[in-house]
């Protein structure tokens, strides 16, 4: 039971993680842009092939629902649709909001990763003790119960996550 409710909070902690590393990625991918338009002449392709999350954006592989996947069309839609200066100033315009993307997740990653390891961590433990408890007062069916409380409580979270990644998934194929 404590393996289970620790490895359902790691899960719930990696959506913060992918969301930081997406844009920290798109920080960095806004700088050398910027820097290649200034000063080389590398063709976009070529960059975005370094990057793993941007080229599956471009792919039309998405991440997220809401404005940060609105945010980020936008931005990919309008790469190379003006000459150099003024795309120079477009992408430094938006490197102010990718900043403050990349800040925001940073900061829910921190704050919230490590406490959904720790609330499910402390709802196994929380379990597994009622459980011994309630056995060794010959109270088993108690037990039991308990038992089965703790595991319908874990699989409403599976629930739930399996129900955003068919989300995901139909956000993926483009399913309606």
């Amino acid at each position: 039971m404590i393996i289970l409710t620790t490895s359902l909070g790691v899960l719930a902690a990696n959506d913060k993680k992918l969301k930081m590393q997406i844009f920290s990625e798109l920080y960095e991918f806004n700088e050398r842009l910027i820097v290649n338009m200034k000063y080389g002449k590398r063709s976009i392709d070529s960059l975005v092939s370094e990057f793993k999350y941007m080229s599956e954006f471009l792919k039309g592989k998405r991440y997220f629902s809401g404005k940060e996947n609105d945010f980020i069309n936008d931005y990919l839609k309008n790469l190379g649709q003006s000459d150099a200066p003024s795309q120079i100033d477009y992408l430094n315009e938006k490197k102010n909001y990718i900043k403050k993307y990349k800040d925001e997740s940073y900061d829910n990653y921190k704050k919230y990763a490590s406490l959904y390891i720790k609330i499910f961590l402390m709802v196994g433990i929380i379990i597994t003790i009622i459980c011994q408890v309630l056995k060794k007062s010959d109270r088993d069916d108690i037990a039991t119960l308990v038992s089965l409380v703790g595991l319908i409580i874990v699989l409403t979270v599976v629930i739930s996550m399996i129900s955003d990644l068919f989300i995901q998934i139909k956000q993926l194929f483009n399913i309606f």
